[in-house]
């Protein structure tokens, strides 16, 4: 078993990836992309209850989503 790289920097922070990446900003936390390459992060998103995310083909589903 290897130790990971050391983050330096200050508590909190979070990583995904086994302490490689610092996540740093809600936007790098929470995201979505849509199959046309598009991505959708909470200061970007514009959607509403009337304005919804439409997904860019026609018949995709959620597992066309990263």
């Amino acid at each position: 078993m290897q130790t990971p790289p050391v983050i330096h920097g200050s508590f909190p922070y979070l990583t995904s990836d086994s302490r490689i990446t610092k996540v740093t900003a809600i936007d790098d936390l929470l995201n979505i992309k849509l199959s046309n390459g598009i991505k959708i992060t909470p200061s970007t998103n514009t959607s509403t209850v009337i304005n919804p995310i439409v997904l860019p083909v026609v018949e995709q589903s959620l597992s066309d989503i990263d």
